[in-house]
């Protein structure tokens, strides 16, 4: 009898999501705009896509990235980049979301507290 060999598939590399590079805002921008800005987005109405990979990615947004990790994996999504600026779902639409969902910029300032 011949050898038998088994055989698997290459490993698929997995993209693992990061947070964005570290980017500025065109003008410097408070924490009370910057979620303005994230809240005006989101309950925009959708032109394209799928309503269920809206939220996917809002709430991979939301996540920590072990979790958006799981998120976008679970619903099919595909990432250009290393983060969620760009993505595609399993019928190849395009979904952008804005980095100020994703992260905040290093140009954000302090509210009259002093927090970020």
């Amino acid at each position: 009898m011949g050898n038998c060999v088994a055989s698997r598939d290459p490993p698929v590399s997995r993209k693992l999501v990061r947070k964005p590079e570290p980017w500025v805002y065109i003008e410097p921008i408070t924490r009370a705009e910057l979620d303005m800005l994230r809240e005006e987005f989101w309950a925009q109405p959708y032109r394209r896509g799928r309503t269920e990979i809206w939220d996917a990615l809002r709430t991979a947004a939301l996540s920590e990235l072990p979790i958006a990790q799981d998120i976008i994996e679970a619903n099919g999504i595909f990432h250009q980049f290393n983060d969620l600026h760009v993505c595609y779902d399993d019928t190849g639409v395009r979904y952008e979301v804005p980095l100020y969902c994703l992260s905040e910029p290093e140009n954000l300032i302090c509210d009259n507290y002093g927090l970020l």
